[in-house]
């Protein structure tokens, strides 16, 4: 075997060189300048139990899977909180990336902090309508107390425009480059006899931008596969 010629695979594949990782210089640099750039905060806090654990929010029961009461109660309790917060203060959410950070003061170490996490994330999504894939961690972080176990959860943003992801060249552009912007704030939904729908209607978070649009040779949707250069 010739060493100097010598190529690493990569999966198995005898023809597919491996590439190197891009170093991501340019995210953590996006991320830091997101961070410094932030417009408004908010802070409050809500007790805290077992109940807000991910391992405790699902029940199964008689065949099927729902959510418990308590962690249910707990969800919407933060939700009005964190929507009257924001609306008391002027803050205007918009349709952009979303920090939110966490902090669990709890009596002993029994419980995980980061099991609350997905909880909250849900809190924050019905307080400010915008889906929780937008949502981002800013810190989590636990303290053991004597006193009453409690969370402290904060959500800010930066002065960022409305924004969409495009499935294509995967860039987060604003609504004018879309050919059907969304809504946003979201309608409320109208009113139809028999729904259970009660909160917001929330938009699409990703379409195809005019760009890509333009620059597809094939009618959309007979080539899924097709890439775009950003």
């Amino acid at each position: 075997m010739d060493y100097h010629t010598h190529t690493h695979t990569q999966a198995g594949h005898p023809h597919r060189k491996r590439q190197s990782d891009p170093a991501p210089a340019a995210a953590v640099a996006e991320v830091e300048a997101d961070l410094a750039a932030i417009a408004w905060r908010v802070t409050i806090a809500a007790p805290h139990d077992s109940a807000w654990s991910k391992n405790r929010t699902w029940r199964q029961g008689r065949g099927n899977t729902f959510l418990d009461q308590r962690a249910k109660a707990h969800r919407n309790g933060l939700a009005l909180q964190l929507r009257g917060a924001i609306r008391s203060a002027g803050y205007r959410v918009a349709h952009n990336r979303l920090w939110v950070g966490l902090h669990v003061a709890q009596a002993s170490l029994a419980g995980d902090a980061t099991n609350a996490l997905p909880l909250v994330l849900d809190a924050v999504q019905l307080a400010t309508d915008l889906d929780d894939r937008w949502a981002m961690v800013e810190r989590v972080t636990w303290a053991l107390e004597l006193g009453v176990p409690h969370l402290v959860v904060t959500v800010a943003q930066a002065d960022l425009p409305d924004v969409l992801a495009c499935t294509a060249c995967r860039r987060l552009l604003p609504f004018d480059s879309f050919r059907h912007a969304p809504a946003w704030p979201p309608l409320p939904p109208p009113t139809i006899v028999g729904t259970k729908r009660t909160g917001p209607r929330r938009p699409r978070d990703r379409a195809t931008c005019l760009t890509c649009c333009a620059a597809r040779k094939v009618p959309r949707g007979t080539s899924p596969r097709l890439r775009f250069p950003p």
